[in-house]
């Protein structure tokens, strides 16, 4: 599945900041919305570089569900990660397993299934991969403390039909439904939860900074349902996820995007009722 060229990029001119939205996530500074078309990128999205030595902002939606992956029993693909031209997709819809499928930036494809481990949810909801390509993080769903580390398929792990779980990231407090994460350096995640409750933060829909105690490492366990080793980290509110439409509901936030090179982030969400048609992209500058 090569990367999506319909819209394929994010417009290079965002539309003026929306009234009513909150112009701070932390020390990130709203600086505008685009808005794309909803079925191509409603689950997701990635800064992916190109041969030419610029990026491009490939998104994922349910179109990209194609009728080959559901006969396989996958049916929902999650927000995906992006690493020096690789796209990393995150699959689900299997009782017993997930799958993380790597497109090379020669548009090969390499596909890793992971059968699940003992208590291990079957959802697959964001692939962020780390800023050396080597490991993907990936999330479960209800409420979590813990994401799960993998090679990342192509770059540090081949095809394989036994994809091994090789470490979690154990947090400090607990999130519900993390829906995208983005690595904005080695020890720093960006995370957009679908949560409408405040049991667990003061705001709904949170908009998560997540801080490693130290940068991911993973190795193969030696033992078949060896427990993996897990990094801490402190999990702290950056504001709530923005949301602003004409339409009247409930927002589903998505996917979340860091440009490597520029720092920039970005936050998707899926406004409600009729506005579902495309996809709310908040654009954010550091500093």
């Amino acid at each position: 599945m090569p990367p999506s060229t319909l819209p394929g990029e994010a417009p290079a001119t965002p539309d003026p900041v929306p009234v009513g939205v909150a112009t701070t996530l932390g020390p990130y500074r709203l600086v505008g919305r685009a808005d794309v078309f909803g079925p191509v990128s409603d689950q997701g999205l990635a800064t992916v570089g190109r041969a030419d030595g610029t990026t491009a902002v490939v998104y994922r939606g349910t179109l990209d569900v194609t009728p080959t992956l559901r006969a396989q029993g996958w049916d929902h693909v999650g927000d995906p990660g992006g690493w020096r031209g690789w796209v990393v997709d995150a699959f689900q819809g299997r009782p017993d397993a997930k799958v993380f499928r790597s497109t090379g930036p020669d548009g090969q494809v390499v596909e890793a299934v992971h059968p699940l481990a003992p208590s291990e949810e079957a959802n697959n909801s964001f692939a962020a991969v780390s800023p050396d390509g080597r490991l993907t993080v990936s999330g479960e769903w209800q409420v979590e403390r813990r994401f799960l580390v993998f090679p990342t398929p192509g770059v540090a792990a081949p095809a394989s039909s036994s994809l091994p779980l090789v470490g979690t990231v154990a947090l400090d407090r607990p999130a519900r439904d993390v829906q995208g994460c983005a690595f904005v350096d080695a020890v720093t995640l960006v995370c957009a939860t679908a949560d409408p409750g405040t049991d667990l933060w003061p705001v709904p829909d949170q908009v998560l900074r997540v801080r490693l105690a130290r940068p991911l490492t993973a190795s193969i366990p030696a033992a078949t349902g060896a427990v993996p080793p897990a990094t801490p980290a402190t999990v702290t509110l950056l504001g709530p996820v923005p949301a602003a439409s004409l339409c009247v509901g409930a927002y589903e936030p998505e996917g979340v995007d860091v440009d490597p090179a520029t720092g920039r982030l970005r936050v998707e969400v899926v406004p409600p009722g009729q506005c579902a048609t495309a996809t709310q992209v908040y654009e954010y500058r550091p500093g």
